[in-house]
């Protein structure tokens, strides 16, 4: 029987949508939509916002966009009120579901139009791997490809997922594996001081971090040139910090430490955090994720480096604690951060909200 409500969504590749791709990819799996995919002109240059339509019996049309950006920045050669200027008078929406949303944001919202918050997101792997482009050969290509199929029927790779219980381990560690942006990629101004405030912020910390705790800590910082060159020191080899093994080495420790992304973004690594139901410790939020997310219960937040090493040792103190933040970040992750979980929220607010507006 096919399904009541059709989903079509503009098509960019990239891992900020790739979550959501993923979780409509499997309500289409599950017959919950039809989904449909609409090809983009000049997908590279492209942001990390993308329109979808949904039709439903009982509502018609209603437009939503999906926007992943890090933050403010749908033109990068703007400030940040002209960025929210340019999003009140650009997007003609019904919704509009944003990564970095605040109430701030509320202040710009266009005329008629519902903004609420996407939550946190992270880069997923999937056995249908998604096309660079899409022609109308690999769009039903791709949707063929979605129907379940017997695992001895096709060779799959090992899948690399964050998915793991609320398993305090007996022996608590500290992990904080951090990267360092190049600030020579963007103009001088307020981008190029962010990165390097952001670099320096995570070199003093993750040296906070290897001088309290020692071995019971995996801390450093990814292999590239800026590390290379800045803090050498630091560099971790690749064989931890690949995928494949960062995802082990997540499930292995208690305790896992984030900062801040670009714009102030929550980084993929809080969400992969959560999904692995850690106790995680965190630059104060920025943008307010969807759900009841909150500082003191799935997370606990540092503005410095001592500061940081302060909180790592208070939940190593308190078990409890460190357990019960354990057992609230599973109850999150399941209910926004699985993929498909992440996109019926979305497709569930927008119909509710829309029913309530019908039967005003």
């Amino acid at each position: 029987m096919k399904p009541d409500k059709s989903l079509t969504i503009e098509y960019v590749p990239c891992d900020h949508l790739s979550q959501l791709y993923l979780g409509l990819k499997r309500l289409a799996a599950r017959n919950y939509i039809d989904l449909r995919l609409q090809r983009v002109k000049s997908p590279d240059d492209l942001k990390p916002v993308v329109k979808a339509t949904l039709e439903t019996p009982s509502h018609g049309r209603v437009r939503i966009v999906y926007d992943t950006l890090d933050g403010f920045n749908w033109l990068d050669d703007l400030t940040e009120t002209e960025n929210l200027q340019h999003f009140r008078d650009t997007f003609k929406t019904d919704f509009y579901f944003k990564r970095s949303f605040n109430e701030h944001l509320l202040k710009f919202a266009p005329a008629q139009c519902t903004v609420m918050p996407l939550g946190l997101i992270f880069p997923v792997i999937d056995d249908v791997e998604l096309p660079s482009r899409l022609s109308p050969n690999s769009i039903s290509g791709l949707l063929n490809r979605l129907r379940p199929r017997n695992d001895d029927q096709t060779q799959r790779a090992p899948r690399i997922t964050f998915d793991y219980p609320p398993i305090c381990h007996q022996k608590s560690k500290v992990l904080f594996l951090t990267a360092l942006s190049n600030p020579s990629v963007v103009p001088a101004g307020r981008h190029r001081d962010e990165r390097l405030k952001n670099n320096e912020l995570r070199i003093d910390a993750v040296r906070h971090v290897r001088r309290t705790f020692g071995l019971h800590c995996t801390a450093g910082l990814s292999d590239n040139e800026v590390s290379r060159k800045v803090a050498p020191d630091l560099v971790m080899p690749s064989s931890n910090t690949n995928r494949e093994s960062f995802s082990k080495l997540v499930k292995e420790h208690n305790i896992c430490v984030t900062t801040s992304g670009l714009h102030g973004s929550i980084g993929f690594r809080f969400a992969e955090y959560v999904m692995a139901s850690r106790a995680i410790i965190s630059q104060p939020l920025v943008y307010a994720p969807a759900g009841n997310l909150t500082e003191g219960v799935n997370f606990l937040g540092f503005r410095t480096p001592p500061e940081l090493c302060e909180r790592a040792e208070q939940l190593m103190s308190n078990r409890l604690q460190m357990e019960e933040m354990m057992r609230r970040n599973y109850q999150y992750s399941l209910a926004y951060i699985h993929p498909e979980q992440h996109a019926l929220q979305t497709l569930l607010a927008a119909q509710a909200f829309q029913q309530s507006i019908d039967e005003a």
